[in-house]
C-alpha cells in the first residue's frame, strides 16, 4: 500500500539514495541472520530499522569535533550505513577477523567502535550510550566552533534505566545540542511495553522538562502547551499512529517519507537552537531479537504487512521514480557484490589475541 505522505516535495534522486542505503541495511542484515555464511556468530538484528539510514545521510559526517558523534547501540546499523560504513566492516566483526575495524573481532556482532566516523563503542551494558551521547555534546558545546549534533539512539525498553534519566535532565539544564533517537517497537526483548513501561510513550517523559519533540498528544491542552516550545508541531506531511498506549500520536517509523521530514525537522532545530529533540519512532521488530530467541533469523509473518522496504519499493513505483525491474537490477548487482565480499571475508585471518590493543593496570 503506498505511504500517506506524498514523495513530491522530494527529490527522486534522494529518494532513491535514500532506498539503495535501505536494500544494503536489509541485504547486509540478512547475511547477518543467516549466520552460516560467516562462521555461526550471535546475531542480532535490525531487520525493518532501515528508515534510519536517513539519519546517518543527515549527519556531517567525520572525525574529530568538529563534526556529529553517534552514540548507537546494537540496532543502529543502519544508521551506520547511512554515514557511509563499508559493509564489510559488519561483515568482519560478525566473522572474528582481525581486520574488523570495530573491535579486531573480539566483540558481539552491531556492537560498533569508529573514531574516524565520531561512532563511540556501543557496549554490552544496555543504555549506557546515553551517558557518553551527553557527555560528547558537552563538549560539542563547550568547544566546536560548527553546529555539530550528537545523535542518541536507543530502544524504547531502555528508557525505563537510570542513564536515561539522567541523560533527560542533563540535557536540559545545559542546553546540549542533542538529538535522541527512539526506536519504539513495544517490546523489550520479550516484555511487552505495557509491562515495562509507565508512560504511554517515550517521548512523554520529556513534557516536564520541555523537551521539543515530535510526539502529539491527544489532549488539545496538552498539545498547546507542546507547541509553546515544540516546531512545527505536528509535523507537515508525516503520519503518525498511535503509541504502545493510548494518549499519544508518535512518528510512523515504518513509512519512509515520515522519517525524513521529521528527522530534517529534528536536525534542523538541534543545529539552529542547540537545544535537545526526542524524536520516537513507532517501529516493528522484523525478526526475533537474537538468535537466543530463534537461530532460524526469519521475518516474523506477523509484521511481513508492515515491512518498510517493501512499502517504500511499493511508493518508488507508484511514483514512477523506479520500476520493477530496476529494484530487481539494483537487488541483484548488491547481492552479487555482497556474496563476493563474503567470499574475501572468510579468507582473512581470524582475531590474534583477546587483549592486543587494551589498557589496563
Amino acid at each position: 500500500m503506498p505511504s500517506k505522505t506524498p514523495s513530491a516535495a522530494v527529490e527522486p534522486e534522494t529518494l532513491v539514495r535514500i532506498y539503495e542505503k535501505m536494500l544494503l541495511s536489509r541485504q547486509l542484515d540478512e547475511i547477518l541472520a543467516q549466520t552460516r555464511l560467516l562462521g555461526n556468530p550471535f546475531y542480532i538484528g535490525s531487520t525493518f530499522e532501515e528508515p534510519l539510514v536517513i539519519l546517518g545521510m543527515l549527519m556531517e559526517v567525520g572525525s574529530g569535533l568538529e563534526h556529529d558523534v553517534l552514540a548507537a547501540y546494537y540496532r543502529s546499523l543502519p544508521i551506520l550505513v547511512g554515514m557511509g560504513m563499508e559493509p564489510a566492516a559488519f561483515m568482519r566483526q560478525a566473522a572474528m577477523r582481525q581486520s574488523d575495524p570495530f573491535s579486531a573481532g573480539r566483540q558481539m556482532v552491531n556492537h560498533f567502535s569508529e573514531p574516524e566516523l565520531n561512532v563511540m563503542p556501543v557496549s554490552s551494558c544496555v543504555t549506557v550510550q546515553a551517558g557518553k551521547g551527553f557527555g560528547a555534546a558537552l563538549v560539542q558545546k563547550m568547544q566546536a566552533r560548527k553546529p555539530v549534533l550528537t545523535v542518541v539512539h536507543i530502544g524504547d525498553a531502555m528508557c525505563a534505566e537510570a542513564d536515561y534519566w539522567v541523560m533527560l535532565q542533563e540535557m536540559v539544564l545545559r542546553e546540549l545540542p542533542v538529538l535522541v533517537v527512539i526506536s519504539n517497537n513495544a517490546a523489550g526483548i520479550h516484555t511487552p511495553y505495557d509491562q515495562g513501561s509507565a508512560a504511554a510513550c517515550q517521548s512523554a517523559w520529556g513534557v516536564g522538562v520541555q523537551i521539543a519533540g515530535a510526539a502529539v498528544p491527544e489532549d488539545k491542552n496538552l498539545l498547546r502547551y507542546l507547541q509553546s516550545y515544540t516546531p512545527q508541531l505536528p509535523i507537515p506531511e508525516v503520519k503518525y499512529v498511535p503509541a504502545p498506549r493510548p494518549g499519544w500520536q508518535i512518528v510512523d517509523g515504518s513509512d519512509v517519507l515520515s522519517v525524513y521530514r521529521s528527522a530534517r525537522v529534528a536536525f534542523d532545530y538541534v543545529r539552529q537552537q542547540r537545544k535537545p529533540f526526542v524524536l520516537e519512532y513507532r517501529t516493528e521488530r522484523g525478526r526475533h531479537h537474537s538468535s537466543s530467541s530463534n537461530p532460524s533469523g526469519q521475518i516474523l509473518e506477523a509484521v511481513q504487512d508492515k515491512d518498510p522496504l517493501v512499502m517504500f519499493e511499493t511508493e518508488l513505483q507508484a511514483q514512477k521514480i523506479l520500476s520493477a525491474e530496476q529494484l530487481q537490477t539494483l537487488k541483484n548487482n548488491l547481492q552479487s557484490e555482497l556474496q563476493h565480499l563474503i567470499s574475501q571475508v572468510k579468507t582473512e585471518p581470524p582475531a590474534e589475541d583477546a587483549r592486543s590493543g587494551m589498557y589496563y593496570a
